[in-house]
Order: structure tokens, then C-alpha cells, then sequence
């Protein structure tokens, strides 16, 4: 499964997020596009494959997916199960920096409400 901005209900908040407006639309469906094609090529989901991506980086780094469905719960655990070669980890990284107009995470707005202790 993957993100498509445009079935994005008028009032998700996601939608007010600087990654999803205009400007950075075009190069992350460029990026997610890739991305799900590369995952298909590995057999396994676009969401699989970036959990795999993230332990490949090493032990001293820890994902944690979050979710609010089983089935997806279940699909991230399948994340164990991808085993990522030299080569796949450097074809990552080639789709990464071939589109790299992603965007801030976080509006303005919000970057004042992360990280207050």
C-alpha cells in the first residue's frame, strides 16, 4: 500500500503538512513510485522494505512502525524476513537522491509542538 496525495480526504492533516503541498508533491509520488517498484522487485511491500532498510543501517539503530491495524502490524514483522544485499541498499539510495525535493517533515506550526520536554 502506498500513499496517493490526491485520495486524501479534504480534512486530513496530512494535507497541511509541507511534504504533501504543491511544491514537493510531484518528486515524492516520483519517490513513492520508485520505491513500490523497487519493493516489488524484492517480493515484499514498500513498507517491508523501508523497515529493512532501517535495520540494515545497523544494530545500534531500532525502527518503530506504528500502526493502527493488525494487518499491517503483521506486514511490518514481515520486514524480518526481506534480506537486503550491498546492491539493494545502494538502489535505495540512488531512488532517494534521484528525488530529493521532499520536503520538511513538519509545518511551522508543528515544529513548535515536537521534541518539548
Amino acid at each position: 500500500n502506498t500513499l496517493t496525495l490526491s485520495k486524501l480526504a479534504d480534512n486530513d492533516f496530512r494535507r497541511s503538512l509541507p511534504r504533501y503541498q504543491a511544491s514537493h508533491a510531484d518528486n515524492n509520488e516520483s519517490l513513492v513510485q520508485a520505491f513500490a517498484a523497487f519493493a516489488n522487485e524484492k517480493n515484499c511491500t514498500p513498507a517491508q522494505l523501508a523497515i529493512a532498510w532501517v535495520l540494515a543501517q545497523g544494530d545500534h539503530i531500532i525502527p518503530i512502525p506504528g500502526t493502527k491495524r493488525r494487518t499491517y502490524l503483521v506486514d511490518n514483522a514481515g520486514a524480518v524476513d526481506v534480506a537486503l544485499t550491498a546492491a539493494d541498499i545502494q538502489a535505495i539510495e540512488n531512488i532517494l537522491h534521484q528525488y530529493p525535493d521532499t520536503g520538511e517533515r513538519y509545518s511551522e506550526a508543528s515544529k513548535r509542538l515536537v521534541d518539548k520536554s
